[in-house]
């Protein structure tokens, strides 16, 4: 993969963002109406859509050496004496291959022949060692030190989930580990766009603290999407490098794995039983400390960060909201990124899945901000999701997921708590969380 693919990347995401606050961010003082965000909204699934497509043909083909993995040899890894072997980009199925046949090749050399059995293959009796090629496989696969890989796992019976329509690709013994990256076109694109979905499902759960957030400092609507907006430029910022570090983590110790998917199924325990608190971010850590380094101004200065204050330089209560929104999406994050990892290790599919994801949040927020009471089940969907992708990780070397039937769990978990939400009444004391309204 080269950097020409990450350069174009960041250039489409800066001029989206360039055409989102010249656009869409017309009229700084304007209130955004939730049939505007509905609309951005669309725009934003649609461009993450039509990026589907690109990854299908981008990964079909090869675009930019999308879909080329750098591998070495499992029996150079498990026999130190021949480290001296070069490493291959090849694609995934490719290097399968060539594994395979290099052992075979390897065994069969070094077998010595047997007494009676000329050295051209031929025995005694004039019959062919050929005429058994299976038996032949079956034992230089047993006697393969690629059977045994460089991660140490034993041999197991891997049993894979899929749909009829789909090929099989991990099912019986193997001694080939998942790898969570796309072996075409079709496996890339919907690991996408099952990453999109993630995202954007537990960004909802996001836009709720953004709300309480907004509503605490008391932020006027006008002014809430000049914060939103900033945090996510920092979101962006913030996830690329945790996708780097997580993914050259992942790539160096494959254990990590499994960490991840603990880490995953202990969050879903916890939002499962968590009850809804009230926000005091008074005596927030985050806000103590700004207000220990820095002077805050009293009230906010239109839509400014900064201002004066008795001639020093002071940040407003638009700036501490800022910082709050930050350090969430920082926490939500943790969380966030290792599901995508559950999905795909494709560095390039998780950043771009988060990305679309995260552009699309500003207008989600304003879209929905007025609705967040009636998702009273998507909490449950978010719980299933993440105890689906952690399971599927702490047990990705005895039962693999096919990349459809992960989209198609996540899709209906997500569907079945928004469709519960809307159809079951809620009952009569709940009482409607007020977005943050300009005082008049």
């Amino acid at each position: 993969m080269t950097v020409l693919v990450w350069a174009g990347f960041i250039i489409l995401v800066l001029l989206i963002l360039a055409f989102d606050l010249g656009a869409f961010s017309r009229g700084s003082h304007r209130v955004i109406s939730a049939r505007q965000a509905l609309f951005r909204t669309g725009v934003y699934f649609a461009l993450s859509c039509l990026f589907t497509v690109f990854v299908y043909y981008a990964y079909e083909n090869h675009w930019f050496e999308l879909g080329r993995w750098e591998t070495s040899t499992p029996a150079a890894a498990a026999n130190p004496e021949s480290s001296s072997e070069k490493a291959v980009t090849t694609t995934s199925t490719e290097a399968t291959a060539s594994v395979e046949n290099s052992t075979a090749d390897k065994n069969t050399a070094a077998t010595p022949p047997e007494a009676g059995q000329l050295t051209d293959g031929q025995p005694a009796g004039g019959q062919s060692t050929d005429a058994h090629p299976t038996d032949a496989h079956s034992t230089s696969a047993e006697s393969s030190p690629a059977h045994s890989n460089s991660s140490g796992h034993a041999k197991h019976h891997r049993f894979e989930i899929a749909f009829p329509f789909e090929p099989s690709a991990s099912s019986g013994d193997s001694d080939e580990e998942p790898t969570g990256l796309p072996e075409n076109g079709s496996e890339a694109a919907i690991m996408y766009f099952t990453g999109y979905l993630v995202e954007q499902s537990l960004s909802m759960d996001n836009i709720f603290v953004i709300a309480l957030i907004l509503s605490f400092f008391q932020v006027p609507a006008a002014y809430q999407h000049r914060v939103l907006f900033w945090g996510i430029i920092g979101a962006l910022v913030m996830r690329g490098v945790m996708i780097a570090l997580g993914a050259a983590i992942i790539q160096r110790f494959d254990w990590v794995i499994y960490i991840f998917g603990a880490l995953l199924i202990y969050t879903a325990v916890k939002m499962l039983f968590a009850h809804d608190e009230e926000l005091d971010l008074e005596q927030n850590r985050l806000v103590k400390f700004i207000r220990r380094i820095i002077p805050v101004y009293p009230g906010f200065v239109g839509d400014h960060f900064f201002t004066k204050l008795d001639g020093k330089l002071a940040v407003t209560p638009l700036f501490v909201a800022l910082m709050m929104v930050e350090s969430t999406d920082l926490l939500f994050a943790v969380d966030s990124i290792p599901a995508v990892f559950g999905i795909t290790q494709d560095p390039f599919l998780v950043f771009s899945s988060n990305v679309f994801a995260i552009l699309g949040l500003r207008s989600l927020y304003f879209a929905l901000v007025d609705l967040l009471d009636r998702f009273r089940f998507l909490k449950y969907s978010l719980v299933a999701i993440l105890f689906f992708v952690g399971s599927k990780m702490l047990a990705h070397h005895y039962i693999v997921f096919s990349p459809f039937v992960s989209l198609f769990v996540i899709a209906i978990f997500l569907g079945l708590g928004i469709g519960a939400s809307f159809v079951v009444p809620a009952p009569p004391h709940e009482e409607k969380v007020e977005p943050a309204q300009e005082p008049s």
